[in-house]
């Protein structure tokens, strides 16, 4: 996975930016049922499709996050929830756009 990090003092235009680039994305289609998903060529019967995406504050991304950390923990008391937390919310969206980023908690650094 590929990242940008665009910082800068209040009213510069950071949001800006990340809405437009957000908007140039493309809207939310799913893949079909039977879209190869290993980030190789896009299978010759296909049309190009574009990948889900999602764009949150940090902070409100990291509340789900915990959230369903608790449910996975609670039905799997013994079980790491990360990997699986992590890996149903890479199938729910390829792009992910934070916006008001602020780590006050190292643990959610480390997730």
């Amino acid at each position: 996975p590929k990242g940008l990090y665009i910082h800068g003092s209040v009213g510069v235009g950071k949001s800006m930016l990340m809405d437009l680039f957000y908007s140039a994305c493309g809207a939310d289609e799913s893949p079909p049922d039977d879209y190869d998903d290993d980030d190789d060529d896009t299978p010759p019967h296909h049309e190009p499709v574009r990948r889900r995406r999602r764009r949150c504050h940090f902070h409100e991304f990291m509340l789900d996050v915990h959230g369903r950390m608790h449910a996975y923990k609670m039905e799997y008391p013994r079980a790491d929830p990360v990997p699986p937390v992590a890996a149903t919310l890479a199938k729910e969206a390829r792009l992910l756009c934070f916006d008001e980023m602020q780590i006050t908690d190292i643990a959610d650094a480390m997730i």
